[in-house]
């Protein structure tokens, strides 16, 4: 279940909106602290503090052997603030690494580390030359971004690539040397996995990792809700304001079939 609190400035109280219908105890909570039920705007809403509705919420939502809430504010200053459905466990280094393999092993994932030097968490996942899009080819879209990104092309040569559209004929992207560059692209986003590579956890899709399968994404994305399951971040970057109980990267590398690829250029 998902919550999200927001601030009613003009009546300075507070809202409470959900992606579901609250369980009876959570309802039973949010009596207790005088919030009422608004028939038109679909929401909870009352004069009870930020804390105290947080601390409702999950403790009523972790009944009966449930797993809290996701609660949602509007944060420092306006920032957003983000409470993991286990963040009241308030677990830290060994405990919250531990807690973490457990759920990991608990979903049946495999392929999994887990380690957090300086308090922080890392995850590093196995990646076979299966979990990658059999015979993956970049759109057209993606390949002089591709090549730029990897320092294939100079300078000089990505702005040709890229101003061949100002004498009004574009790319031809049906060229011979066109489809030279997307295999040569193609390659060295693949080539990239044969070392310790960094994934964006905010972008486990197909549109940002397409030579990723659909199983693998799925995979990366379960991972990081585990993880995040813990986490809250009441930060707000833009006052250089930092609160949270810990950052968290996840990374792959190189499985025991990487070498026999057919994918690795």
């Amino acid at each position: 279940m998902t919550y999200e609190i927001r601030e009613n400035r003009d009546y300075n109280s507070r809202e409470v909106y959900f992606d579901g219908k609250p369980s009876e105890a959570t309802r039973t909570a949010l009596k207790g602290l005088k919030m009422r039920w608004h028939s038109i705007k679909k929401c909870w809403y009352g004069y009870a503090s930020e804390s105290d509705l947080i601390n409702a919420i999950q403790s009523a939502e972790q009944q009966d052997g449930g797993e809290g809430a996701t609660v949602y504010t509007d944060g420092y200053l306006g920032g957003g603030a983000y409470y993991g459905s286990k963040s009241y466990k308030h677990l830290y280094g060994k405990d919250l690494t531990a807690a973490i393999r457990a759920d990991i092993k608990a979903a049946g994932i495999k392929g999994v580390t887990i380690s957090s030097p300086r308090g922080n968490i890392y995850a590093t996942v196995t990646i076979e030359t299966s979990d990658l899009v059999k015979g993956f080819e970049l759109s057209n879209n993606d390949v002089l971004d591709s090549l730029a990104h990897y320092g294939v092309f100079n300078g000089e040569q990505w702005l040709y690539w890229r101003n061949l559209d100002k004498d009004g004929k574009g790319i031809d992207t049906s060229s011979e040397e066109f489809q030279s560059l997307r295999k040569a692209a193609s390659a060295y986003q693949i080539q990239q996995y044969s070392k310790p590579s960094d994934v964006n956890q905010y972008y486990l899709d197909e549109k940002h990792y397409p030579e990723f399968t659909a199983a693998f994404l799925a995979k990366l994305q379960k991972i990081r809700d585990i993880i995040g399951a813990y986490r809250y971040d009441g930060s707000n970057s833009m006052v250089d304001y930092f609160d949270t109980n810990f950052y968290f990267d996840i990374k792959t590398k190189p499985g025991k079939s990487w070498a026999a690829s057919e994918n690795v250029a």
